[in-house]
């Protein structure tokens, strides 16, 4: 019969953490967060004032690529976009906020993709504004289609026309988007509101000051 050395055994005890208090505590993994998907595009008139769509929009000329972000309130068809340096949670956080500061409705919905620009600081401010965040499904452009639809808009109807200015001052082509913001708001009619624009359909919804917000656009 082998005898084993009292040395021996507590190397094997510490070896394997068969002592007491020495086995490692095993931290769990946080659970990912719950989202909530979006099947289907929601219809305007299922739907109350302050569900934001927002989306990135990303154009290329002579080799570089110029950033968007883009958003739409879907009762109202309002329409927000701003040129930013690169996509970032931090940079679609402020976005999101200077939106709210721009409407006199809460927004209580805000869609958007999987991009990882809408998470981080992005999540922390819908937080704050005690809004939803829901998702559209990977690769399904159409459960976002109002600001799929916007996107092509402003690039058809603005970007393709002034994007050269962007190269030459950068200032000024963001003071051009600001103006064609503005024209439309409230002057270009959208058929989705009996060819109103948004600004005469928010005016109908009794909302002080709606005129006011959207020339501040």
């Amino acid at each position: 019969m082998s005898s084993y050395s009292v040395s021996w055994i507590g190397k094997v005890l510490m070896r394997y953490g068969l002592f007491f208090h020495t086995r490692k505590c095993v931290r769990r993994k946080h659970r990912p967060q719950h989202k909530k998907w979006v099947l289907r595009c929601p219809k305007r008139m299922d739907v109350s004032l302050g569900y934001l769509q927002v989306d990135g929009v990303k154009v290329f000329l002579d080799g570089k690529i110029f950033c968007f972000l883009t958003a739409v309130e879907l009762v109202s068809r309002q329409g927000f976009a701003k040129r930013v340096e690169s996509y970032s949670s931090l940079q679609a956080k402020v976005f999101l906020e200077e939106i709210q500061q721009k409407t006199l409705y809460p927004i209580h919905t805000v869609q958007t993709d999987n991009g990882s620009e809408f998470a981080g600081h992005f999540q922390e401010a819908i937080i704050t504004l005690r809004a939803d965040h829901v998702w559209s499904r990977p690769r399904t452009p159409k459960s976002n289609g109002y600001v799929e639809r916007f996107n092509w808009t402003i690039q058809d109807e603005f970007i393709n026309y002034t994007l050269g200015e962007i190269q030459v001052n950068t200032a000024h082509f963001d003071t051009l988007l600001l103006e064609w913001l503005l024209f439309y708001n409230t002057r270009r009619p959208h058929q989705g509101l009996g060819y109103k624009t948004p600004q005469q359909y928010l005016s109908t919804l009794h909302i002080h000051g709606a005129s006011q917000s959207l020339k501040c656009m």
